[in-house]
């Protein structure tokens, strides 16, 4: 008992690094190799190691939730740039994972549960942080703009209807997907075996970051505005667009800057009290970055989503069952 006490918690570790990664670092690699739907795979991969804690840790919400805090203090570590929507959104993963599989535990109905219901909330909060700094003038600017073109407000509402239900349905079969996989994964990756191909390593290879954070900022600063007011400019004359302005700037600034600014003096007190921790799970990132280059040269003879498939399941097998099994 105890030594499977031992292996399990070994393989809780290597997950949470693994999904540290994942948050804070896998999106550069992806770019740099041109992987497609790099937003999907990254909030796929999390969910599947999500499952995977709570499997390996028997719903122990105190680990679970320990995994959850080691990744945000590591996801602000690795890419302090990132938006508050993205802290969110692994909290959210997190605490789900928690509430969920608590309640049901780990079965095949719960998992597809689990990753529908995180998909969705990736869907839902972009259009909502969008609402929140424009209101209802977004909306409204949206319609004159489409309504523009189809010269019919019915035929706008149901384009603008069928969109919506499109975009929401991506993600909701996407969700459905990782569900499946992530299922099939639990099932055969412990027996599974790799015969290790000689393959070129990629430590000569760099990702390319976004360095200068106040770049960055002024960019979506003015693409934000640029977008808000060709919207005012389509709207009705009777907005008082100043109010409009200000109520924006006031909400970039928050969301872009004070925010962030919290969020990061309370990492940063956290980080201080868990530094062995914290250091520790960050000496494995160079080890994870090559996993994730071997995982993609073994997927290349897939196709389509079979290589997405296979290149998140080489990923989670190199980084946390291939490496334990060689030790």
């Amino acid at each position: 008992m105890a030594e499977d006490y031992s292996k399990n918690k070994e393989i809780i570790l290597r997950l949470t690094y693994l999904w540290a990664f994942t948050e804070g670092g896998l999106g550069g690699i992806m770019h740099l190799l041109h992987i497609p739907m790099t937003g999907f795979v990254v909030g796929g991969i999390s969910v599947i190691i999500n499952v995977f804690i709570a499997a390996y840790s028997k719903i122990n919400s105190r680990l679970m939730l320990s995994s959850l805090g080691l990744v945000l203090l590591c996801k602000f570590a690795l890419s302090p740039h990132s938006p508050v929507g993205a802290y969110v959104a692994v909290g959210f993963q997190g605490i789900l994972a928690v509430l969920i599989f608590s309640l049901t535990g780990i079965r095949k109905w719960s998992i597809l549960l689990y990753a529908i219901i995180v998909m969705m909330e990736n869907a839902i909060q972009k259009p909502f942080m969008a609402y929140l700094i424009f209101g209802d003038e977004l909306i409204q600017g949206i319609l004159l703009t489409v309504n523009k073109f189809f010269k019919n407000i019915q035929n706008t509402e149901n384009f603008l209807t069928g969109m919506t239900i499109l975009y929401f349905s991506i993600y909701g079969v996407w969700g459905m997907m990782i569900g499946n996989w992530t299922s099939s994964f639990l099932q055969n990756i412990e027996s599974f075996k790799l015969e290790m191909p000689m393959m070129h390593t990629s430590n000569s290879t760099t990702i390319a970051r976004a360095r200068n954070h106040k770049k960055i900022l002024l960019s979506i600063l003015v693409f934000s505005f640029i977008f808000f007011f060709l919207f005012i400019y389509f709207s009705s004359a009777k907005v008082h667009w100043t109010i409009y302005a200000v109520k924006a700037i006031v909400w970039f600034i928050l969301l872009a800057f004070i925010l962030p600014y919290i969020l990061g003096l309370i990492l940063n007190y956290f980080m201080k009290k868990n530094e062995s921790s914290f250091l520790h799970s960050l000496s494995f990132m160079p080890q994870i970055k090559e996993n994730f280059f071997i995982s993609f040269d073994l997927a290349q003879k897939e196709k389509g989503f079979s290589k997405i498939r296979n290149f998140i399941y080489y990923s989670i097998y190199l980084n946390v069952f291939h490496s334990r099994n060689e030790s």
